[in-house]
């Protein structure tokens, strides 16, 4: 995959805007010491994500902004671009899955108000996320670290190391690890899901059996609520048959109260014509008693005295003739 230039503002020793052509077929970076050949291979491998600025020699990446050198002022940003060529081939492929035939990655590093650096990605003109530009990047079989830079002292490593890792290299620059990456994260996924599927598996059952159990408590649920809808109808039955014979045992005694009264009004009269009957007598008694009054005064009346002086008189030795029959037979008693 050609790349067709680098274009970096305020990276390490190159101040200012710089572009970088590489035309196709280039292969090496040489010149003599300090003429930025490592700055150049750190812009390139700054933009393809490296796992730490360690690799770039810095200790973190506000040490990769422009310093401004023995006379300039130090920046306060710093950008990386890599321009890559992306011309679909015989079969009308692209080697980024980006719709055009200049595909652009760019990384910025800003120093923030408190010096802290704040880092932004592009592809093309559209923002992006370090893990997205590594993404599309490893598609392609672009990633730092990877031997799509080698180094000084690269090739004598890769002349005297073992055939395995010699391939592992060979895989590496085909692309082939990326996909190899790919399958374990798929694999990983896998088993995530399978377990997922298993969870899921027991949570169903857990459920089938939570669900035949509250299945069972809404039959006996509802059984009770039927009794209880039964039992409330009942008790409106008897409360309607209580209240009907209450009404008929009221109706009944106002029809006893009212022969009653009639009773009571009718013995009343009873009463008042009782009452003047005996007021009557009592005035007939009165007068009758005042002519036998005037009939009993004079020797009628001294008559009358003296036969009742006589029955006394009579009363009186009858007792006394009693008295001694009951001593005439004690004698006799005591005699025998």
């Amino acid at each position: 995959m050609h790349l067709i230039r680098m274009e970096l503002e305020n990276f390490k020793s190159f101040g200012g805007e710089v572009t970088i052509p590489l035309e196709e077929g280039f292969t090496a970076i040489t010149g003599p010491n300090g003429s930025g050949k490592s700055n150049t291979l750190d812009a390139l491998e700054f933009v393809l994500g490296p796992k730490s600025t360690k690799s770039l020699r810095a200790s973190n990446v506000t040490q990769l902004i422009f310093n401004g050198g023995e006379r300039g002022r130090p920046a306060k940003h710093m950008t990386a671009t890599l321009v890559f060529n992306n011309e679909p081939d015989e079969t009308g492929r692209r080697r980024l899955r980006i719709d055009s035939d200049e595909v652009s990655f760019t990384r910025t590093v800003k120093l923030g108000r408190k010096g802290a650096p704040i880092s932004a990605f592009r592809i093309g003109d559209k923002p992006s996320t370090a893990t997205e530009m590594r993404r599309v990047l490893a598609e392609a079989g672009l990633r730092a670290g990877g031997y799509n830079i080698v180094k000084q002292g690269d090739v004598t490593s890769l002349a005297t190391m073992t055939a395995y890792n010699r391939r592992k290299i060979i895989e590496d620059v085909a692309g082939v690890t990326a996909y190899d990456d790919e399958i374990r994260k798929s694999n990983t996924q896998r088993k995530h899901v399978e377990h997922s599927i298993e969870t899921i598996g027991i949570l169903e059952d857990d459920q089938k059996n939570r669900l035949k159990s509250l299945s069972k408590e809404r039959e006996q649920a509802l059984k009770f609520k039927q009794f209880q809808d039964d039992l409330d109808a009942s008790r409106i039955i008897l409360h309607q048959s209580r209240h009907r014979n209450r009404s008929e045992d009221v109706e009944l005694l106002g029809e006893e109260r009212t022969r009653y009264m009639g009773e009571i009004d009718e013995i009343g009269s009873q009463v008042t014509e009782g009452n003047k009957s005996l007021l009557s007598l009592d005035e007939e008694m009165v007068r009758v008693e005042s002519e036998i009054n005037e009939i009993m005064s004079g020797d009628a009346k001294q008559l009358l005295e003296t036969i009742r002086q006589y029955e006394i008189e009579m009363e009186t030795g009858g007792d006394r003739i009693a008295d001694q029959e009951e001593a005439i037979d004690l004698a006799n008693s005591e005699a025998e």
